[in-house]
């Protein structure tokens, strides 16, 4: 869903649409203009971000939505706002930039699952715009059955690791896309600074385990399975492909559950 909440400038809105009419959308395969939906009600024009977010939650049902602004109309770059429709953190921690080109990256990894909301915002700049990097490195991927022969050399607690041999026991592909984390503390310090969201979780397995793995540094494989309405975090060690941490997340009524570290 696209919002207008700025009626001030007609010619940024319409440059803001052709934008996105020469972007195709990964998921449809239709420029990214003709996927979302518009929303232009002049109610919203000038109106503060809670009650933006509030009549947008109210409208759609939906998780995220994209919007243009004063601040996209009056910008060079016109920098769309994505807004995290479900927590109840500050703003400053729902919602990022991003230019109009990178919005179908955005939007194809936000629909799909593929990418939680937290994992843009993490890796958005000081500034809090995502910019694409230049080129993505080559996920490495990972065979489950090879994850679960060493299973039993694994440090995390029993009781865990049962259930995560469950979920990898489930998953319907052979291997599983993990990416390198060059440093674990990066993932300690969103950890810590999305504590508070990871209350609204209906339940949450592995949390004290996975902060103090993650604080003690170091390089790790990261790689994310949704499994029973939940969502499982797990780090392996490079070399030998041990779980060196899992976490779970389950969000009340979502199959998607809370935002994990890039």
């Amino acid at each position: 869903m696209l919002v207008r909440a700025f009626f001030g400038d007609e010619t940024a809105w319409d440059a803001v649409l052709a934008d996105l009419a020469d972007v195709e959308d990964p998921v449809t395969g239709r420029p990214l203009v003709e996927s979302v939906k518009l929303v232009e009600d002049r109610l919203l024009d000038k109106s503060s971000w809670d009650q933006i977010v509030n009549y947008v939650a109210d409208q759609s049902g939906l998780t995220y939505a994209f919007v243009v602004d004063e601040e996209t109309s009056s910008g060079a770059e016109r920098l769309v706002a994505v807004v995290d429709l479900r927590a109840n953190s500050p703003l400053e921690q729902r919602m990022f930039r991003v230019q109009p080109a990178t919005l179908a990256e955005v939007h194809a990894n936000l629909y799909l699952a593929n990418v939680e909301f937290g994992d843009f915002w993490s890796a958005s700049g000081p500034d809090r715009v995502y910019r694409a990097p230049a080129a993505e490195p080559d996920p490495v991927f990972v065979s489950v059955e090879r994850v679960l022969s060493r299973i039993n050399r694994s440090p995390v607690p029993a009781a865990t690791l049962s259930r995560l041999v469950d979920a990898l026991s489930e998953e319907s592909s052979p291997q599983v896309a993990a990416k390198w984390v060059h440093n674990t503390t990066s993932s300690a310090q969103f950890y810590r600074d999305n504590s508070s969201n990871y209350e609204y979780c209906e339940e949450v397995v592995g949390w004290d385990e996975t902060l103090e793995f993650a604080e003690r540094g170091g390089s790790a494989l990261l790689f994310s399975i949704a499994s029973q309405a939940a969502r499982w975090t797990v780090y392996l060690d490079p070399a030998s492909e041990v779980v060196l941490a899992a976490l779970l997340t389950r969000m009340p009524g979502s199959p998607w559950a809370q935002a994990t570290p890039s």
